[in-house]
């Protein structure tokens, strides 16, 4: 009995080791890695994480308060290009939205772009794929763009650069990355925090054409 009590503990902590490389802290450059006591549990996101898990675990303050937005409508939010231009979330209104809260100096950030960019192209007649660089949590203002430029990436890139971070603040951001799925009504149907694969964003982009 003992022994099998051991191997299933083994087995939570391998599983939780290899999980919680998924996604970055609100802390500049800190990448959550372990689960080694409670402290360290409110910095670490698992990959998969689903709104009943932060069921219990949704207030303005929680590193999954994001979750608990599922189901409510997406907040408004205006934004500028790295240009200049402004962008709404209302000027999307009637088509799907999958929008990507990022940092240039988060690796899981980075590692999923490629993807996100590919998808932005194969689904441009039927979705909207954005990404919102965090740009007040950079180390300078311009490393998202410089980034995006390096990385040679298409889809439309919006900076949060207001002091107040009043988008990260109305879509609770903790972790980085943390991506909304918003069905053309303007409503949030799944919420994604850390890193993940091209398929799972394609399922998400498929149920909210359904």
């Amino acid at each position: 009995m003992h022994k099998k009590i051991s191997t299933w503990i083994l087995l939570a902590a391998l599983s939780s080791s290899t999980l919680l490389l998924s996604a970055c802290n609100s802390k500049e450059g800190s990448v959550a890695t372990s689960l080694t006591d409670s402290e360290n549990s409110k910095k670490s996101a698992p990959t998969e994480v689903t709104s009943k898990t932060a069921e219990e675990d949704t207030s303005t303050l929680s590193p999954y308060a994001a979750m608990g937005m599922v189901g409510k409508p997406a907040p408004a939010f205006t934004l500028k290009t790295a240009d200049g231009k402004e962008v709404s979330l209302a000027d999307f209104k009637g088509k799907p939205v999958m929008l990507n809260f990022w940092a240039s100096w988060c690796p899981p950030c980075r590692q999923e772009m490629p993807d996100i960019d590919v998808l932005a192209a194969e689904y441009k007649d039927k979705a909207v794929v954005i990404g919102v660089n965090l740009t007040q949590e950079e180390r300078k203002a311009d490393d998202g763009v410089k980034y995006f430029e390096k990385a040679k990436l298409k889809f439309p890139m919006l900076l949060d650069s207001d002091p107040n971070q009043s988008v990260s603040k109305a879509y609770r951001i903790y972790f980085k990355p943390t991506t909304f799925f918003i069905d053309k009504d303007g409503i949030i149907r799944e919420v994604f925090i850390g890193a993940k694969e091209k398929e799972n964003f394609a399922q998400q982009l498929n149920a909210l054409l359904k």
